[in-house]
């Protein structure tokens, strides 16, 4: 997700500076001033909300409901607002979040289950993928 850094939870920064200062790999810590760089919880809690018990991001369901994206499962269930772009065909889509003022763009998983017109028209899915394509199919 944040591809090369290390996010660590510590109360005692400097003794973890001092010792993973000599592993090797480890290029350098994100400081300012001589403080070193603190992310808030509230400012990762999408991130932390979205992680399961193995630390892995999965994918989410969600469906095109005119130009807009409704996930209907997953981890970004309830976060549509900070989906900023998606790849229909790669099953990606690009998702903002705000860390320290700043804004990062990460790439998640998301399975779309179908398009429609109108939010009315989600009534006729089902867990059938064959009825799911009558139902559409039907309807032009």
């Amino acid at each position: 997700m944040f591809p090369g850094y290390i996010l660590v939870e510590t109360d005692e920064i400097i003794n973890f500076y001092y010792r993973a200062k000599r592993w090797p790999h480890i290029i350098r810590f994100l400081k300012s001033n001589e403080q070193f760089f603190e992310i808030g919880l509230e400012e990762i809690w999408n991130v932390i909300y979205m992680v399961n018990d193995e630390g892995i991001i999965g994918i989410s369901k969600a469906f095109i409901v005119g130009e807009t994206i409704q996930v209907t499962e997953g981890p970004l269930t309830g976060k549509e607002g900070i989906i900023r772009k998606l790849d229909k065909r790669k099953g990606r889509a690009k998702v903002e979040f705000t860390i320290s003022y700043q804004k990062y763009l990460i790439d998640l998983g998301i399975d779309i289950l179908g398009k429609y017109e109108r939010i009315e028209d989600l009534d006729e899915f089902t867990d059938d993928p064959y009825q799911n394509f009558l139902n559409r199919n039907n309807k032009f």
